[in-house]
């Protein structure tokens, strides 16, 4: 599951580091996108 996160995230936005974000909570732009809601709770 977290690999398809990651492929839309990236999509999105391959400007910041995705590396660290399924350690540390996404910035809030991420947000808007809908994918810190499904991501960041399970983690």
């Amino acid at each position: 599951m977290s690999t398809i996160c990651f492929g839309l995230s990236v999509q999105k936005r391959n400007t910041r580091p995705f590396v660290q974000m399924p350690t540390k909570q996404m910035p809030p732009e991420n947000s808007s996108d809908g994918i810190v809601p499904i991501f960041a709770p399970p983690l």
